[in-house]
């Protein structure tokens, strides 16, 4: 196989991958098919199936193929911002879909999910490490106290609570968990472009107004 079928096979398989991955976040795996992704794609179903053995896989490769995006946006995001602030809320930007869509729905497959959530979770497992250096980098500011690679273990863990159990957008999930990282819980300034609530909005209520009878 020449260098230029190579390459067109590569990029044929990654539009495969991102037709599957517009329907699958659609639908869910269960809902989606291998009809609609190859419809999606503008292929015939047999040629999806010369490049996947079936949903499962193609599901598990659109997976890889999110990750190996995702770390070359996390790249750009480390060139492109200047304050720590700004680099990480636009690195938990970048990480907030992938566990949305690939992730927190893991436990909702039905009969092939056990194979999905084990193959996954595994592959997860393996870049979380690099992905956790991406990270550290962002919130790596000189004289700070706290270790940035735990650091960064710690808000992946936040990312992932965030994006299974709360009633939030990923703008609002990334505001909180910078501020939270870099500020504590201290009070937040109303200054344009630092990416908190906006000057004149009604101040947050606390947990026990929220609970109070």
């Amino acid at each position: 196989m020449g260098a230029e079928e190579t390459d067109w096979r590569g990029a044929r398989r990654g539009r495969l991958l991102d037709a599957a991955s517009r329907v699958f976040t659609r639908h869910g795996y269960e809902t989606a098919s291998m009809d609609e992704i190859a419809s999606e794609a503008g292929v015939g179903k047999p040629t999806l199936y010369r490049y996947f053995d079936g949903k499962a896989a193609l599901f598990v490769a659109v997976f890889l193929h999110t990750l190996d995006r995702l770390e070359i946006r996390l790249e750009e995001v480390l060139r492109r911002e200047a304050g720590p602030s700004a680099r990480l809320r636009a690195a938990v930007l970048a990480l907030t879909p992938t566990f949305r869509d690939h992730l927190v729905p893991l436990h909702m497959l039905g009969q092939d999910g056990a194979a999905i959530d084990r193959s996954m979770r595994l592959i997860f497992r393996e870049r979380r490490a690099r992905i956790a250096e991406y990270l550290a980098r962002a919130v790596d500011i000189p004289g700070a106290t706290a270790d940035p690679l735990r650091t960064a273990h710690l808000v992946i863990g936040m990312i992932w609570s965030g994006t299974a159990g709360l009633a939030a957008s990923d703008a609002e999930i990334a505001d909180e968990i910078a501020h939270l990282v870099l500020h504590g819980l201290a009070p937040r300034r109303e200054k344009a472009g630092d990416a908190v609530r906006p000057a004149g909005s009604a101040p947050r209520r606390s947990i026990a107004e929220t609970v109070a009878p």
